[in-house]
Order: C-alpha cells, then structure tokens, then sequence
C-alpha cells in the first residue's frame, strides 16, 4: 500500500524505468524500429504502457502493459525458474526457451516467458532469422 506521495513517486519511476527497458531490448533486436516508434507512456496516463506507431505495430502486433513490483510474483518467478531448471537439466545441444504456462481459476492460462525469449520470437518470426542464442544468423 502506497502510504505517501514520495513512496507512490518512488514505484511510478520504477515502473517507468521498466518500460523503457523493455523497448530498449525491443530496439536492440529489430533493428528496423527506432526510438519513434516505440514510446513510454507518461506515468500514470491510461492505456498502454508502450505507444507504438502505425509502421511499428505491423511490426509487432502486440499491445504492451508492464508491470514493476517488489513482491507479488514469486510464484511466477518459481514456475519459471522451475522450467528454467528443467531445460538446463536436460543437457541437450539444441539451443531450448524455458516456457511456463500458469492458469488461474476461469482466467485463460498464461505463458511466461523471458522478455528477451519473447523478442527473439518475434524478431525471428518477421525477419526470418534462425535461432541462435547470442548471435543471429540470417536464413539464406
């Protein structure tokens, strides 16, 4: 619970500093967007968390909401780091994704991913590269 003014600044930055976050790792992956066409929402304004324009989202048809909190998604965290674990236990040559779906109740299940898994997906779905963690090799 936000108790003061300082406080509720103190997480708004976070939570900000996480947004930018995520585009910087989106701009460093595709190397057709630039810091235009994706933008930070201003702290607090509704809507998305990152705007996107028009030439961005054919991109990348996503709809992106962050979320920055010190507590609250420990048992997230756990799931994945437990799939984390059980891909590293497989001690295969493949290069794999640690992925974990969760469901809640009647909500939809979810996946959690890494965010930068995510954007290696996506960059590898629109540009045709081939998968190679650390490096990129384009498809002939």
């Amino acid at each position: 619970m936000i108790t003061n003014s300082q406080e509720s600044e103190v997480r708004k930055n976070k939570g900000y500093e996480h947004q930018n976050d995520i585009i910087d790792r989106f701009l460093k992956k595709i190397p057709t967007l630039n810091e235009i066409d994706l933008i930070s929402c201003p702290k607090s304004a509704n809507g998305e968390d990152v705007r996107m324009t028009e030439a961005a989202r054919v991109l990348l048809p996503l709809s992106i909401e962050c979320k920055h909190r010190d507590k609250g998604f420990k048992a997230t965290y756990d799931t994945y780091e437990q799939a984390h674990m059980q891909m590293k236990n497989l001690a295969r040559v493949e290069d794999l994704m640690p992925i974990a779906f969760i469901k809640q109740g009647d909500f939809p299940p979810l996946a959690i991913i890494s965010a930068d898994d995510m954007i290696e997906i996506l960059s590898l779905l629109r540009f045709g590269k081939e998968y190679s963690r650390g490096k990129e090799e384009y498809l002939v």
